[in-house]
């Protein structure tokens, strides 16, 4: 019989299995496992050790080696990582050691059901992993735009590591479940370094399980873009902002013409200045866009009404769960590429061919890996229309980086290029059409959670 002994011994060995001799020496010395290298020896003295030791630290050598050194030593504090998860109703959590893919259960427990798991490791044969996870990533650089309430860490690790570790995901969430073994002080010494606003520590088999929340109050500011002044009892957390400021006169409203901005193209891109503006000049923790006459609807409809406009503190409450909030996608029966030529040039297919053109070149040169993407969504029948979405600041940032990196070199193309003098107001827009598409080729190449409202339009 061996025990891993919590001083520096690592085992001590009977040869003999005597209930009463292994009684007395565990009264002694506090071990983390008594095990058994036989099943039938095991089977024989289970029950009556389990008086004097939590059951699941009663085991034979084999289900150690296969199970338990890899699991927290315990199945038990399986069941208890489920009651953490399910007592505090979290939504969307990331697995970053794949822990249950390892575990001894292969069905997701019903207190999970709600729970929406992805991990980060090699995908593996094991039957569960469709159960319990909904994406297995290889790398957390494949995630890192998500958002998720909790992050699981089991693996042990040495301070620094686990340090890096959070560092690179705080982002990415408000609270981490870190399983520590009770010899192991990595935990204390980061709790000593690092303030978290809260931290709980629930007592498991031969560790703890370490609740750590860095929660702050977060806010939202969804800018309502405008090119002309209108009435509207908008809702808290709203924000008008006027397009093209640079250019026209003043309507009462915060510009994008302060600070970093493109506003003198607006006639060119429509609202992409805007967006440019909330890139390059605010802070908050979540920013939406939507039009002086489109919102998100609250309550599933496409009937225009001031008071099913999307509240933020809804708007918050979804991306507890989802990564970005969009608007439902508006099919036609007609593919993008078609309706661009066909009603965005106001009758000059040609502008629309060179737009197409010189955009497609510029993702070429600046973001090659999106060519098929920008091939599938121009030749399909739906997109997201509107440049309409809530989402987190930092996924906000990474979709108008990789816009703009090719939009601006075309948009300087386009203009050396066409006569812009001799276009109709429409037909300079162009430009701001085919980008209207864009963000639909970049959500296609991402592992976004996305959750879609109607979109209202106040004629």
């Amino acid at each position: 019989m061996i025990g891993e002994v919590k001083n520096k011994k690592k085992y001590e060995v009977i040869e003999k299995t005597e209930v009463k001799k292994i009684e007395k020496i565990i009264g002694k010395k506090n071990f983390d496992y008594i095990v058994f290298e036989k099943d039938s020896e095991y089977m024989k003295c289970r029950d009556e050790l389990t008086k004097k030791m939590e059951g699941s630290q009663i085991t034979t050598l084999n289900f150690l080696e296969n199970n338990s050194l890899k699991n927290f030593y315990s199945y038990r504090n399986q069941y208890l990582l489920y009651e953490i998860i399910s007592r505090k109703n979290i939504n969307s959590l990331l697995d970053y050691d794949l822990y249950f893919a390892n575990g001894q259960m292969y069905l997701k427990p019903f207190s999970l059901s709600q729970t929406t798991i992805d991990g980060i490791g090699a995908k593996t044969n094991y039957p569960m992993i469709d159960e319990f996870y909904e994406k297995i990533f290889d790398s957390v650089k494949k995630c890192e735009l998500n958002h998720y309430e909790a992050i699981l860490l089991t693996a042990e690790r040495k301070i620094e590591e686990l340090k890096e570790i959070i560092s690179s995901t705080e982002h990415m969430t408000n609270e981490y479940i870190i399983f520590n073994r009770e010899t192991d002080e990595t935990v204390k010494k980061l709790l000593h370094e690092k303030k978290f606003t809260n931290a709980q520590a629930v007592k498991c088999i031969n560790g703890t399980y370490y609740l750590l929340n860095n929660r702050r109050q977060e806010n939202i500011s969804v800018y309502v873009v405008t090119h002309k002044k209108f009435e509207m009892n908008l809702p808290q957390g709203y924000q008008i902002i006027h397009a093209g400021r640079e250019l026209n006169n003043d309507l009462g409203y915060n510009g994008d013409n302060s600070g970093e901005n493109i506003s003198k193209l607006n006639p060119y891109l429509n609202e992409l200045t805007a967006m440019y503006w909330i890139w390059k000049n605010t802070k908050n923790d979540y920013v939406g866009t939507a039009h002086y006459r489109r919102y998100f609807s609250d309550r599933n409809s496409y009937q225009f009404s001031a008071e099913s406009i999307l509240k933020v503190q809804q708007a918050y409450e979804y991306l507890k769960k989802y990564d970005v909030l969009i608007g439902r996608e508006g099919v036609s029966s007609n593919t993008q590429r078609t309706l661009i030529m066909a009603e965005d040039s106001d009758g000059n297919e040609e502008i629309a061919i060179k737009a197409i053109t010189i955009i497609k070149k510029m993702i070429e040169k600046y973001q090659s890996k999106y060519l098929d993407a920008f091939d599938k969504i121009m030749n399909s029948q739906g997109f997201f229309y509107c440049n309409m979405l809530i989402t987190r600041k930092y996924v906000y940032d990474e979709l108008c980086q990789w816009l703009f990196s090719f939009i601006l070199p075309a948009t300087e193309e386009f203009l050396k290029e066409v006569s812009v003098d001799e276009l109709t107001t429409k037909q300079k827009r162009i430009l701001g059409f085919c980008a209207e598409r864009m963000m639909s080729v970049w959500l296609l190449k991402q592992n976004l959670r996305l959750f879609d409202f109607p979109i209202m339009v106040n004629n």
